[in-house]
């Protein structure tokens, strides 16, 4: 998620996080990507909602929500559908905000790499069942903007950045910070899950 960032030194050697309009640019491609995916869900949810009694929907979105909640903590052997992708690393060639940009958009689609939560599946769901919000593309790209930022912008732990300074962190010390904030916001994410199944449930009964 970090490779984008990343920019040569001077010597040639690959080394921190450059700088900050390169983290703008990833996170303006992320959002615009998942609030378009979401509202083209969206558009299409409102037209089968239209053919689809109320109570059907959330019976459907009750049974699903609750299989990714189980999937998400990997019980009874299930595991969260995925595209097991990566973002391409030839993205390098390209201008770095061009590829920030490019690595957003690729990463914002929520389905075309690697995802750790059902959450994702379960926004696209609601999306299609014409149950999410207009802004629950944005709501979804928060949840992946907001612990990126949170990962980068502190000091570092070598002291030599900090918030106030042009360059953003080692990648390194910046991917530790994003794997020990992994176990709150996959908690964050299955409380989720669980109140979008207290509501579904609650509708289909």
């Amino acid at each position: 998620m970090l490779r984008p960032l990343r920019v040569p030194s001077g010597g040639g050697e690959i080394r921190g996080l450059g700088n900050w309009p390169l983290l703008v640019a990833l996170i303006v491609g992320f959002v615009l990507s998942a609030t378009l995916i979401v509202m083209v869900a969206g558009a299409l949810g409102r037209q089968a909602a239209e053919r689809l009694p109320e109570i059907a929907a959330a019976v459907i979105a009750t049974g699903a929500i609750a299989l990714l909640l189980v999937a998400d903590r990997r019980w009874l052997g299930l595991r969260l559908p995925m595209l097991r992708r990566q973002t391409p690393k030839d993205l390098v060639g390209l201008p770095p905000l061009v590829r920030a940009l490019v690595w957003g958009l690729d990463t914002g689609t929520m389905v075309s790499t690697f995802r750790t939560s059902g959450v994702t599946w379960a926004a696209l769901l609601l999306a299609l069942l014409g149950a999410a919000p207009a802004w629950a593309g944005a709501a979804y790209a928060a949840g992946f903007c907001l612990p990126l930022l949170a990962a980068v912008a502190g000091p570092a732990a070598s002291g030599r950045h900090s918030y106030a300074d042009a360059a953003l962190p080692d990648g390194v010390c910046a991917s530790q910070r994003l794997i020990a904030r992994r176990p709150f916001v996959h908690l964050t994410c299955q409380g989720a899950l669980l109140a979008a199944l207290v509501l579904a449930g609650a509708t289909a009964l």
